[in-house]
């Protein structure tokens, strides 16, 4: 087959990226040819497509109201993608589209293109966007969990103004999520959704999506391979964006009563000044911050942890990290929220803390540190789960039906 991958970022942005990335590397080394549409970025890695990926956007760095209204209206529906997509159809005549994140940057611009042109339409979901307009059912103003526009209505996103971006984000959001709505885009023109966690597909089906049209296709991750028993020295690894939804400051009041444990924690994002200044005030000489790392850097913090730590305050969907620990036979310590709790089983593949509990997560890793024969059973444990349910070929195979289910019904 001929498949068309769409991202709207063609760099390692997220996790959304590196699933982007996993899925053209997997059908690549399966015989299938990919082509691919994006957006132009400096970071982008190479691809031979790239003269028709659309002008780049970076909204957060738009200044004066004239850019940023000519944004709002291309973050609506951007005529280039329109055009580009159709020329690179033109060019390749892929046999399947197979969209992930596109909103705003790409547009659903691109799914009228992509029915113009006849090409079948799979979209994986990563956020939550259909129901909610800021895509993760989280107000960032108040940081808590917020489910108002699937039961209210989409004008809350107005009302409370709860994009990263601010007011005008929030009004460009909520067009766009009104728009397509009444015309039925995301319903009429998307053959087959793909959920990667049954959490996420209960809060988008039966509405706005049909039954019918959405399957649970959990995410994968490389494997990292069996790293070994875990150590023992009570050390915990987090990975993943530092931001308040991701409940990082329980990590420094745990790590500040525990002063025995050590933390590591990898990533970027726009709390990292703030968490190194807490952390240098509070004197947690335990915390240290990597950064962002990959490859065996990456794959060597697993090593040395004795378990992973997700402490969510949002609804994750299917996290890269819990999969990742799995593959190196590593526990993880996850909230007992979202995505999480269907990857991290109690007893089997780690152990599930109360959201935004510091005194429940001190509880947890105490008896973690506490039952070291209990841990490494654990780990073995999902290990073995990893690669029964969630590793790279099973993913494969289970992708490549649906695509042929598609196709078929398309036919």
């Amino acid at each position: 087959m001929k498949i068309l991958l769409i991202n709207k970022f063609f760099y390692r942005r997220g996790g959304a990226e590196v699933v982007f990335f996993q899925t053209a590397d997997l059908l690549r080394r399966a015989g299938h040819s990919v082509v691919e549409f994006s957006m132009q970025h400096p970071e982008n890695e190479p691809s031979p497509y790239a003269d028709l990926f659309v002008d780049s956007v970076d909204f957060p760095t738009l200044r004066g109201f004239g850019p940023m209204m000519r944004e709002a209206v291309r973050a609506i529906y951007s005529r280039q993608a329109y055009r580009n997509l159709t020329e690179l159809v033109r060019r390749e005549r892929p046999d399947l589209a197979h969209l992930h994140n596109y909103y705003f940057h790409l547009t659903p611009a691109i799914l009228y293109a992509l029915r113009d042109a006849g090409v079948p339409v799979v979209h994986t979901l990563h956020d939550y966007h259909l129901a909610c307009p800021n895509h993760g059912f989280y107000d960032y103003r108040r940081n808590a969990v917020c489910e108002d526009c699937p039961r209210h209505g989409f004008h809350r996103v107005l009302l409370n103004g709860c994009t990263k971006v601010g007011r005008l984000r929030s009004l460009v959001a909520y067009f766009e999520a009104v728009i397509y709505g009444a015309l039925g885009t995301y319903r009429r023109l998307v053959h087959h959704y793909i959920a990667p966690s049954e959490f996420l597909r209960s809060k988008l089906s039966p509405h706005p999506v049909p039954p019918e049209k959405i399957s649970v296709l959990p995410n994968t991750v490389e494997d990292f391979g069996d790293l070994g028993p875990a150590p023992s020295e009570g050390a915990f690894f987090y990975a993943g964006r530092l931001s308040h939804e991701k409940g990082l400051d329980l990590v420094l009041e745990v790590a500040h009563r525990l002063p025995q444990t050590h933390w590591r924690l990898a990533g970027s994002g726009p709390i990292e000044d703030e968490l190194r200044r807490a952390i240098e005030t509070r004197g947690l000489a335990n915390i240290t911050l990597l950064g962002h790392i990959e490859g065996e850097a990456r794959r060597n913090e697993y090593r040395r942890a004795s378990a992973v730590v997700l402490p969510s305050r949002c609804f994750e969907n299917c996290p890269l990290t819990v999969l990742e620990a799995m593959s190196a036979r590593r526990p993880t310590i996850g909230a007992r929220l979202g995505g999480i709790a269907e990857l991290v089983r109690e007893g089997q593949t780690g152990w599930l803390f109360e959201p935004s509990s510091a005194d429940d997560l001190e509880r947890v890793v105490r008896a973690a540190l506490a039952q070291r024969e209990t841990a490494s059973r654990i780990g073995e444990s999902a290990r073995q789960t990893f690669l029964n349910r969630y590793a790279p070929p099973i993913h494969l195979e289970r992708l490549t039906a649906l695509y042929e289910k598609v196709l078929g019904r398309k036919g």
